[in-house]
């Protein structure tokens, strides 16, 4: 992340877990999911600590520890939230 920049990481990292998203979209067969989703987890493991680096780089050297925490909160708010949002609408369709 310090050689290439956290958002080049993270924008290499978005393309991987795209392509794993579409291949899982498109799977025919379970390896191919399989492998979709192995894709999707290796992109987005990197996007997390790149994302991060960018929104601690952003601030102050003095509020870099609660740029840190705030993006912290608002990743696990997210991911928290998706999960039971994206239940409720697929009870609906």
């Amino acid at each position: 992340i310090n050689r290439i920049g956290g958002l080049n990481v993270a924008m290499i990292c978005f393309s991987v877990e795209i392509i794993g998203l579409l291949l899982v979209g498109v799977a025919t067969m379970p390896w191919m999911a399989k492998i979709g989703v192995l894709l999707a987890g290796a992109g987005f493991s990197l996007v997390f600590p790149a994302l991060g680096v960018v929104a601690v780089k952003a601030v102050p050297q003095q509020n870099q520890g609660a740029a840190l925490a705030t993006y912290t909160v608002f990743m696990d708010l997210s991911l928290g939230v998706t999960g039971p949002l994206a239940g409720l609408v697929m009870s609906w369709a």
